[in-house]
């Protein structure tokens, strides 16, 4: 029995440090007992890149199904370097599920493509409540960037707006003007 092949369940620390060395199917076997325990106490960052694709999508499926949600959110960001175009839909599936409190989205943005980003700019103008979007505007291309400030300015105290108009253009600035003055 070579040192891939072990089975037991106790110390994930040191199934974690042997993955790189390890086949496909002992890493199947690892990540079995990883998603068959207490996933949240794992540090999944270190083993994502030693994964195929496959494996890092049942990894990412097991923390979606799994975790209460500020949880995962938190978790689920280490596999966005890591994952393909499905798993990263996937992941806006599982954000704009939830509410925007959860989750940091502007540390997902750099990792999505515009049609993912469409889906998340839709979202966050379909709140009842104003949000912080200022950090989110610089990963946005200008259409996305339009549609965001025109909810902003429909929407935002004056307090909140202030911090978007770095990115307004000149006409969008006159309306948000015309809106206090």
């Amino acid at each position: 029995v070579g040192p891939c092949e072990t089975t037991v369940e106790g110390d994930y620390d040191q199934l974690m440090e042997i993955v790189p060395m390890c086949n496909a199917e002992n890493r199947d076997r690892i990540l079995d007992l990883i998603m068959e325990g207490d996933m949240s106490k794992l540090d999944i960052s270190e083993i994502l890149p030693f994964l195929n694709k496959a494996q890092i999508n049942r990894l990412l499926e097991g923390y979606l199904e799994s975790a209460d949600r500020e949880e995962a959110a938190e978790r689920i960001e280490d596999f966005m370097p890591f994952i393909n175009h499905e798993g990263k839909d996937r992941i806006v599936d599982y954000l704009i599920e939830g509410d925007l409190d959860d989750v940091n989205i502007e540390d997902y943005l750099p990792f999505l493509n515009s049609p993912q980003k469409d889906r998340i700019v839709s979202w966050i103008t379909q709140q009842k409540d104003p949000v912080n979007i200022e950090e989110v505007l610089p990963f946005l291309n200008r259409t996305q960037k339009r549609a965001l400030l025109t909810w902003a300015v429909e929407h935002m105290d004056l307090e909140d707006l202030t911090e978007c108009a770095p990115f307004m253009e000149e006409e969008m600035i006159s309306e948000y003007v015309k809106r206090y003055v």
